[in-house]
C-alpha cells in the first residue's frame, strides 16, 4: 500500500502526486486497476492529473481525446437529412381518389389504407365533410384574415390621399391669399 501522507506543503504534495501519475501510467494493468490496488480516489488522480498535465509533456499521449479516433465504417448508408421539412400536401385529386377507396373499403380493412397513405381517420373525417360542402381544395394555414381588415387598410390609405389633397388646396389657398394682398385686390 503506498503512503496516506501526501506532504505538508504544496511541493512535497506535487511531487506525491507526479510519482503517483508515473507509477500509475506505468502500471500494466491502468490506471483504474493502479488507483484500486492502492485505494486512491481515481477523481483525486484525475483532478491532479489535470492540474499537473501542463508541466509533464509526456503525459498528454494518456489522454483518450489525443489519441487518433478509428473512423467508423458502416457499410450501411447514413439516413439523408432533408435542409427544410415540407408539409405534405394533398390535391383535391388525391383526397377524392382516397375518399372514393375508402369508401370501398370494408370496414376492418380502412387502417390498411391509412397506413399505406399515410394518413389519419380524422383526415378521412375533415376530407368528406369538405366534399360534402364541394370545396377538397388545399386551404392555406393559418388564422383566417378578417374582411374589416382589408377595409379598414383600404380607408387608411384613402384617407391619407385626401389629407395630402387638402394640404394642397390649402397652400394653394395661402398663396392666393398673398398673392391678393401684394395686388391689393380683395377676395370676397
Amino acid at each position: 500500500m503506498m503512503q496516506t501522507s501526501h506532504g505538508n506543503n504544496p511541493q512535497e504534495r506535487e511531487a506525491y502526486w507526479v510519482d503517483v501519475i508515473n507509477k500509475a501510467r506505468q502500471y500494466e494493468q491502468g490506471v483504474t486497476a493502479y488507483c484500486r490496488e492502492y485505494n486512491i480516489s481515481k477523481n483525486s488522480y484525475y483532478s491532479w492529473f489535470k492540474v499537473l498535465r501542463p508541466r509533464h509533456l509526456e503525459w498528454s499521449e494518456d489522454l483518450p481525446h489525443s489519441r487518433p479516433k478509428k473512423k467508423k465504417t458502416n457499410s450501411a448508408p447514413e439516413t439523408e437529412v432533408v435542409a427544410k421539412a415540407t408539409r405534405r400536401q394533398f390535391s383535391a385529386a388525391e383526397k377524392c381518389r382516397i375518399l372514393e377507396e375508402a369508401d370501398r373499403t370494408a370496414k376492418g380493412q380502412i387502417g390498411q389504407l391509412l397506413r399505406r397513405e399515410g394518413i389519419y381517420t380524422s383526415h378521412l373525417k375533415k376530407w368528406r365533410k369538405e366534399r360534402e360542402t364541394g370545396s377538397l381544395e388545399p386551404k392555406k394555414r393559418g388564422p383566417e384574415a378578417n374582411p374589416l381588415t382589408v377595409e379598414n387598410r383600404k380607408l387608411r390609405a384613402q384617407n391619407a390621399k385626401l389629407e395630402k389633397k387638402l394640404k394642397q388646396a390649402e397652400q394653394i389657398i395661402e398663396l392666393q391669399k398673398k398673392v391678393s394682398e401684394i395686388l391689393g385686390v380683395t377676395l370676397v
